[in-house]
Parts: C-alpha cells; sequence; structure tokens
C-alpha cells in the first residue's frame, strides 16, 4: 500500500521537477529553462483584525498575489535574451516592450495557493516562450541577432540561373545546388525529365541531399565544460570566427518562438534521448564561448562541415528548433 501511495505521488509531480531540468534560482522564485517557464512565489498575512476570519484569508491571499506579480516581474527583467541583452536592457530603451512585457505578467498563471497558519502562499508561472518571444525578438530584429552565414546556394537560385545549367556544359559538377522543402522536391523531380542532359545531375544530386538531410532528427551540444557560458532564450551556434550557424536565415521564426529556439539538460543521456530531438540526434560538442559574448558557443570546424548541409535546408530537424544544449550543473 505505501509503495502505491509513493508512486502516486511521484506520477502527480509537475514535470518542472525533473531531476535533469536546468534551473536559475532566485530569491523567491526560478526560471525553468527546460521547459520554458518562470515561476515566483509571493506571500500574504492575515490582518490582525481580521485574523481567523474567511475575510482574514481572502486579503492574505490579496496580498500574496501582488508579492508573487512583483516578484515575477523582477525574475523576468533578469532573464537573458542573447549574449548582448537582458530583458532589463530591453524594456529601458523601448517603452512598447516594456507595456507589452507588463501584459504578459499580468497574465501570468496562478498554480497553488497554501495557507499556514495566518500566512498565504502563492505560487505563478510564466511561459517564456511564444508571446513573450515575439516580444523581444520580433521577426524584423531576428537578422539583427544573425550577424552573418555561411554561403549557401538557394534552389530558388535555380530558376535564375536554368537558362546557363542547361546551356553549360559543365552545370553537371555544381554542388551548391540546395532543395528547401517538398514543394521543391516535387518541382526537381519534374525538372529531371526536361530534356537534355545538363540539368540531371545537379538535380540528382540536390535531391540525394534533401533525402539525406531528412535522416537528422535533432541536435544535442555538449557544452558541460564551458564554465563561461551563460544560458539564454536566443543563444547561438557559431564558428570559430563567430559566423552564425544557428540560427539561420533557413531557420522558422515560428519554430523558434512557438517551441523555443533551444531546450536546456544538464544530463547528455537524458538529451539525446528527449522526444525533442527524437530518435537520431546528432551529438556534438562545444568548448568555449565567442569572446566576450557569453552565450555564443563556438563549433569546431570539423563539426561545422557535418553541420553545414543540414543548416542550408529549411526543412532539416536543426532549422525547425529541434536543439538541445546540455549545461553543467
Amino acid at each position: 500500500m505505501y509503495k502505491n501511495i509513493i508512486i502516486l505521488f511521484i506520477l502527480m509531480l509537475p514535470c518542472h521537477y525533473a531531476k535533469s531540468d536546468v534551473n536559475s534560482y532566485s530569491e523567491n522564485g526560478y526560471i525553468d529553462w527546460s521547459n520554458g517557464y518562470v515561476y515566483a512565489t509571493g506571500y500574504g498575512v492575515q490582518p490582525t483584525k481580521y485574523k481567523g476570519t474567511g475575510k482574514g484569508k481572502l486579503l492574505a491571499r490579496r496580498a500574496a498575489v501582488v508579492g508573487a506579480y512583483r516578484n515575477l516581474a523582477e525574475i523576468v527583467k533578469g532573464v537573458r535574451i542573447t549574449s548582448t541583452a537582458k530583458l532589463v536592457n530591453l524594456i529601458q530603451k523601448d517603452i512598447v516592450t516594456k507595456t507589452k512585457i507588463n501584459a504578459l505578467i499580468k497574465g501570468a498563471e496562478i498554480v497553488s495557493t497554501k495557507y499556514v497558519g495566518s500566512i498565504a502562499e502563492v505560487n505563478m508561472k510564466m511561459p517564456i516562450r511564444q508571446k513573450f518571444l515575439n516580444i523581444v525578438i520580433p521577426r524584423k530584429k531576428l537578422k539583427n541577432i544573425i550577424s552573418s552565414n555561411l554561403f549557401y546556394y538557394s534552389f530558388n537560385n535555380i530558376f535564375k540561373s536554368l537558362p546557363t545549367i542547361i546551356s553549360n556544359a559543365n552545370a553537371s559538377t555544381d554542388n551548391n545546388l540546395v532543395i528547401d522543402n517538398e514543394e521543391q522536391l516535387d518541382w526537381s523531380h519534374s525538372l529531371l525529365n526536361y530534356p537534355g542532359r545538363d540539368l540531371r545531375k545537379p538535380l540528382s544530386r540536390a535531391i540525394k541531399e534533401f533525402e539525406k538531410n531528412s535522416e537528422i532528427s535533432g541536435l544535442v551540444i555538449d557544452a558541460r565544460t564551458v564554465s563561461d557560458f551563460e544560458i539564454a532564450a536566443m543563444p547561438r551556434l557559431v564558428t570559430s570566427e563567430g559566423k552564425s550557424l544557428y540560427p539561420s536565415i533557413n531557420t522558422s521564426y515560428e519554430y523558434l518562438t512557438n517551441n523555443r529556439p533551444v531546450r536546456y539538460e544538464n544530463d547528455v543521456k537524458n538529451a539525446v534521448n528527449h522526444k525533442r530531438v527524437s530518435d537520431n540526434a546528432m551529438l556534438i560538442h562545444s568548448t568555449k564561448v565567442y569572446k566576450k559574448r557569453v552565450s555564443d558557443l563556438i563549433i569546431s570546424d570539423e563539426d561545422v562541415d557535418r553541420l553545414k548541409k543540414y543548416i542550408s535546408s529549411k526543412v532539416s530537424a536543426i532549422n525547425k528548433a529541434r536543439v538541445i544544449i546540455v549545461v553543467g550543473e
């Protein structure tokens, strides 16, 4: 019987208490970086005049809610967005951003209320994904974060250069054609029947590359030894020269904001087996950050070569934000 009770208790625990979750704690709450929530706690005391009454309980809860909102606002302000900015920096510069964030805080969910004697405790949470990311990293500002990218040749350029490809006897040696989506894949198969041999080889190569890209189910970066790495809502993977690999211009903005750019874990085994990266994730290592950009992880030249073909494809798992960073405990 006792065994069954213990098992039931464990099953009832919320997911943000998982052992491998990455949390940043403060005095009155914490940031759950694994699941994308900020939690805050507030306390209220029953006024002496109404102590032990229903009204006293109500007033204590009301005070606890106010305190929880205040603490939540303080914690949210400290969220690091990128290597170069925390939320507090953004709201100091932009009143519109400040107003929108305040509205999100007011819409936070109360997850529990407890009473211990004359003291009320209220716990609330707010997601740091979707609307939050849409506010702090609007689509038009994403290009500023992705300062530079590896060169790639979009499949759309095939149509611009189609006459050249057809007429050029050496076109079949072009290894830069990239298929970005299923629609383009269908076009490629159709164009294989185009009269003339010049177009077939580069298209066949691009089709084969696209199908190969589909095999990777996600990316896990082991950064446990990078002691000066700081967790951020929008970290970057960069080359040794600081060029952005991820996110890139091929990364879906919708996936970035709805699913968050990355999930954080503190255990490699849990990371590679997590449903976010499915069952065929690529594991790479990072050993340092780029200069003073504390949330930009450098990827080795060897791993950059392994990643190029996935980064250049808009339909790859990486560009659908199926990425996990493993950090030290």
